[in-house]
């Protein structure tokens, strides 16, 4: 079973860590917009599902015990403790060492660098903490600030999979973004990164 770091997992301006149900305002003012949930695999969420999700649902776990199992953490802002989005991290696949990311930030915190520098985090926990050969990201066509994000971590695009997830009445290509341990190891460190120091 993969061992997390002890959390929070800090990053030059922001912590990662577990979500609780005081987060649930929060997760709410973006996970309640139906632009959010524009490219995510479920509709935007009402106060009763979300709860759920705190209480007994993807939100509220807080380990990887077997493959196909997600950890969300909140991404909170070191400076102010403002939740800005949170981020996912899931266990793909124990004999191929494969894990997946994925991240959902307000619209109204964009173009901060919040993602890239909590997913950049993320890459460090998959591959070094976790040991992970290779991790992906999904995206969704259209996405551009996700593919931004991906592309700023030295993820390279792998595949166009034609109309696999569902959106409203119809179908979406689904874009497969990935890394390799040893392209994340041969990548120059980032200054802004306390990991990379």
């Amino acid at each position: 079973m993969p061992e997390l770091p002890p959390f929070p997992i800090t990053t030059a301006r922001l912590l990662l860590q577990p979500l609780t149900e005081a987060d649930l305002d929060a997760l709410l003012s973006y996970h309640s917009l139906a632009g959010v949930h524009r490219y995510l695999p479920m509709g935007p969420l009402d106060r009763a599902t979300a709860s759920e999700w705190l209480k007994a649902g993807p939100w509220s776990r807080s380990t990887l015990e077997t493959s196909g199992d997600a950890v969300c953490f909140g991404v909170v802002r070191d400076e102010t403790g403002q939740l800005v989005g949170d981020i996912m991290v899931m266990w793909r696949n124990e004999r191929q060492r494969h894990g997946e990311i994925g991240y959902v930030f307000h619209p109204d915190l964009a173009g901060r660098g919040y993602a890239t520098e909590a997913a950049h985090a993320l890459l460090h926990l998959a591959f070094e903490d976790l040991g992970w050969h290779r991790v992906t990201a999904n995206i969704v066509e259209g996405n551009i600030p996700s593919v931004r994000v991906v592309e700023r971590l030295g993820m390279r695009h792998e595949a166009r999979h034609i109309e696999s997830t569902p959106s409203g009445d119809g179908w979406e290509d689904l874009h497969l973004y990935a890394l390799l341990d040893r392209e994340w190891n041969d990548a120059p460190p980032v200054a802004w990164c306390p990991r990379c120091r």
